[in-house]
């Protein structure tokens, strides 16, 4: 149960002292308060809303950020979704972000976002690296979906060998795996 103004109320909404209410019925609202409104429609702006938070908890929003989600709430996810949930962004920022090119998703997305308004903070990341020009690593590395590891490792070689390794077009399952033997292979051979 919980207090309220000296009133003991049990979570089933029965007063403490006073009778429960005839099956059926609601129990009686606790002193001072209104009673409930009598059942029927709910007022057309409250259907819009429910009708829009029910459509964004099937897309995974959590309306309740210090209430974790059920694991399977978050299965199924694409990437984006995943990190406009954990971070309780706005469907604004889900749309700037969706229309962004590959690359510039994967560098907004990687750093944790922290402020009082996360949504603001990810708008800028987007804005600020639209102004920049593109880091040629970053697309490469994104549009084959390269693991932050290869990444790295493509990002510490001479522009001789980054150059090589990013010519070609990456096939197979594992693009990962081809682009660090790719590195391995031109890491070995002399300097132009």
């Amino acid at each position: 149960g919980r207090q309220s103004h000296a009133t003991l109320v049990y979570s089933d909404g029965q007063l403490f002292g006073q009778p429960p209410p005839p099956p059926g019925q609601p129990p009686p609202p606790p002193p001072g308060q209104p009673p409930p409104p009598p059942c029927g429609n709910p007022p057309d702006w409250m259907m819009a809303q429910a009708i829009s938070v029910g459509s964004r908890l099937e897309r995974g929003y959590n309306p309740n950020p210090n209430v974790a989600l059920a694991p399977e709430a978050v299965e199924g996810l694409d990437r984006i979704a995943r990190f406009v949930l954990e971070n309780q962004l706005d469907e604004t920022v889900e749309r700037s972000l969706r229309e962004q090119p590959a690359y510039l998703q994967r560098i907004v997305m990687e750093k944790y976002v922290t402020g009082i308004n996360k949504s603001a903070v990810v708008m800028r990341r987007i804005r600020e690296l639209r102004s920049m020009p593109p880091d040629p690593i970053a697309v490469f590395s994104a549009e084959h979906d390269l693991d932050d590891t290869v990444e790295q490792a493509l990002r510490v070689q001479p522009p001789h060998v980054q150059e090589q390794v990013m010519a070609k077009y990456v096939t197979g399952q594992n693009k990962s795996a081809v682009v660090m033997r790719r590195i391995r292979d031109a890491a070995v051979q002399p300097a132009p």
